[in-house]
Formats: C-alpha cells, structure tokens, sequence
C-alpha cells in the first residue's frame, strides 16, 4: 500500500531533520510532535554565570509556558515572530514618567518572549552571580567601564539566538521610548553595543536629568489625594507615593 500524503509528509520531515538538532547555548529544542522532525528552540531563563546554560534552579513563574519564548530551527519561519518581538510598548515612556512601571514594563516583555536571558550581566561584586540589569541598573553605576567590560564578556559569548534575541530586545527598547529621549539617545550608543549596556546608558540619562523628573514626580505626589482612590484607600496612596 502506498503511503498517504500525511504519512509521505511526515517522513520527508523525518528525513529533513532525523535527529535532534543541536541545543542553542541559552536554550533547548523540542520537537512539535514525536517523529515529525519540526523542531523549535524554547529560550529565555537567568543564565549561568559562565554563560555554559541556563541556570534551570532559577524558573521565573508565569513564563515556563509562554509558546512566545519558542523559535523554529528554520529563522526564515520566524520574521513575523522576530518583528512582534521588536515592537515597543504601546505607550512610549518619556522623562517626568514612573520609571518603574517602565521597568516593570520592559522587564515582562523580555520574559514572556524569552529574550531575558541577554538582560543579564555578572556581579561586579560576587562573579559567581549575575544580575538583570533592567532592576539592578544601579549597581553597575558607580564603575561604568567594568559594566561595560563585562557586558561585552557575555555579548562576546552569543550565539546566533541570542544575537537574535539581543537585536529584538534592542529594538523594542528603542520603540519603547519618545521621539525626545531617541534622539538624545543616538549620541550616546556605540557600535556593538548590546541591550544590556544601552539600558544602562538610558537609565543614566533619564535618571541624571534630575531637575525635570523630579519636578515631575513632585508634581504627581502633590495630586495625588485620598479622594483620588477607591474607598480613599490611604494605603494604597502611600504605597505609591
């Protein structure tokens, strides 16, 4: 009996890729079905500190699952995800916003797309450790040039997924933020330089512009009124004060 179109297509696909392909270094391949020979990458995760893996004893919750941190063995297949990665925040932060929320903003994106991974630097004080820099950006402050050394150690490390991962996080960072800020922006970024340290060249500048964004969050703690929340919940007033 000859074989059905199903059956000659799944052993084409068995014959194309018969067996597992090898891992990216920040991820691993799983095939879409047992004997299909469609294999897709899951990525994102904290990376060990030697970038050899992921550091699997450090799951972040509410991101194991998400089939956006999944990329097919084929790039081509991948543009439309790889342009959905790229596109910024629906609002664009600029000077004077909460910088937290943009931080927490930018922080989920990375996660549930699985482009964590490139965000995180070693410890300057414990090498053994990496730290995200999106939330641990001030730790790095204080010695720019070893941050900027031991950025360019992991980028140096990155295979093709995470170069891919890198220029996407790159660009939704870029579309994430005002016209005003891009263009200060544009004079500070050097060839090469990875996510992680253009998110540290941004937090400078916005955080350095000191007199216009605190003005900005004086102006916004001086609105802000028990009459402003649900069941004048002072609480909850103070917690974002």
């Amino acid at each position: 009996m000859s074989d059905t179109p199903v059956e000659t297509s799944a052993a084409s696909a068995r014959a194309a890729n018969p067996v597992k392909p090898l891992d990216p270094i920040m991820g691993k391949f799983f095939e879409t079905i047992e004997g299909s020979g469609n294999w897709n990458a899951r990525l994102g995760g904290k990376p060990k500190s030697d970038w050899s893996g992921i550091d699997d004893t450090d799951i972040s919750a509410g991101t194991v699952g998400s089939s956006l941190r999944y990329r097919p063995l084929n790039p081509a297949r991948d543009q439309t995800g790889q342009k959905d990665r790229c596109k910024g925040l629906s609002t664009p932060f600029k000077e004077g916003d909460s910088l937290q929320d943009f931080q927490e903003d930018v922080w989920k994106h990375l996660q549930v797309n699985g482009l964590d991974t490139i965000a995180y630097v070693k410890d300057p004080q414990d090498q053994s450790k990496v730290l995200a820099v999106v939330h641990d950006h001030p730790k790095f402050r204080a010695d720019e040039s070893r941050f900027q050394a031991l950025a360019n150690e992991f980028r140096d490390k990155f295979d093709s997924f995470d170069a891919a991962n890198d220029e996407a996080a790159r660009e939704f960072l870029n579309n994430s933020i005002s016209d005003e800020l891009k263009k200060t922006m544009r004079f500070k970024l050097a060839v090469g330089d990875s996510f992680a340290s253009i998110w540290l060249k941004l937090m400078k500048q916005i955080i350095s512009s000191s007199s216009y964004r605190f003005e900005a969050i004086k102006a916004r703690i001086k609105n802000r009124t028990p009459m402003s929340y649900s069941g004048q919940d002072i609480e909850k007033m103070s917690e974002d004060n």
